[in-house]
């Protein structure tokens, strides 16, 4: 299931221009926001954004994409994406006038995004197999 030695073949070309741009993201939040003591925590939330996403790019790097062919694994991803998408009908707050968040207290989290990744995760599995 999972190949930890993929971690290795990692291509540097594709990593290193993406954190070039968290770098530079970074410093210019933190250069707009260091003399405002109320907007000081949004470097920090971008630090920890970053982290996440790189945990997650990690993380789905060591996965073998043979999991993904499987009918229970892809039956989990459909569920799941549409619990969160009727949730945010259910639990949803309105910010800026639309009602597409999930607040979890310490963000909110928008579950419309990870559907489109669920989309296009679920249509490359149906499109690769033979009829």
């Amino acid at each position: 299931m999972f190949k930890i030695q993929k971690l290795a073949n990692i291509n540097l070309s594709f990593l290193l221009p993406v954190l070039l741009l968290c770098i530079i993201g970074a410093a210019t939040v933190y250069s707009t926001t260091f003399t405002d003591p109320e907007l000081s925590s949004l470097f920090t939330n971008q630090i920890v954004f970053y982290f996440l996403g790189l945990t997650i790019f990690l993380f789905i790097t060591v996965i073998n994409p043979k999991l993904f062919k499987k009918k229970v694994v892809n039956f989990l991803i459909a569920i799941l994406t549409t619990l969160a998408l009727i949730g945010v009908l259910l639990f949803g707050t309105e910010i800026y006038g639309a009602q597409r968040w999930i607040n979890l207290g310490f963000f909110s989290l928008q579950p419309s995004e990870f559907a489109k990744i669920a989309i296009i995760i679920l249509s490359l599995i149906h499109i690769s197999e033979p009829t």
